[in-house]
């Protein structure tokens, strides 16, 4: 089985891919529950995420750099050649499903700040999506599923 949880901020505002489909990528500073003996200080991870569809739609939308969540996913690996010819690896957590940590204020300002540089705000929503949001209507936070 892989699956993998994760808590911690996030390193930046979402970024979307080239891609007809919808994919956003991010990392997560997860913090490390030991300190390290030479600095005394608490290392932190940073575990590179991709979010697709209406999971990154959601995350875009609702949350941004410093934004604390929770990612539930996959691990996944990829492959790859660089460009000395050196073979690679690399791992990405695929998201699919999240909630969010940060207080309800919180989100509310992150939300307001993201109404107007979302970054999907040229996706065309399904009519039947329950986050269709191509104009400024205001959602409150009691509105949503989770």
């Amino acid at each position: 089985m892989n699956l993998i949880t994760l808590t911690g901020n996030l390193g930046r505002d979402w970024e979307q891919a080239n891609s007809n489909t919808v994919i956003a990528k991010n990392s997560l500073a997860v913090r490390r529950d030991y300190k390290n003996k030479q600095t005394g200080d608490y290392d932190t991870d940073w575990i590179p995420l991709t979010a697709f569809s209406k999971t990154a739609e959601t995350l875009a939308q609702y949350t941004g750099k410093g934004s604390k969540i929770l990612v539930i996913g996959k691990l996944q690996t990829n492959n790859y050649t660089d460009k000395q010819g050196n073979k690679r690896t690399s791992y990405d957590v695929i998201v699919d499903r999240f909630e969010f940590l940060d207080s309800r204020s919180d989100n509310q300002q992150q939300s307001q700040s993201k109404k107007d540089e979302n970054p999907f705000a040229n996706v065309n929503f399904n009519s039947n999506d329950p986050f269709e949001t191509n104009d400024a209507t205001d959602i409150d936070n009691s509105d949503l599923p989770f």
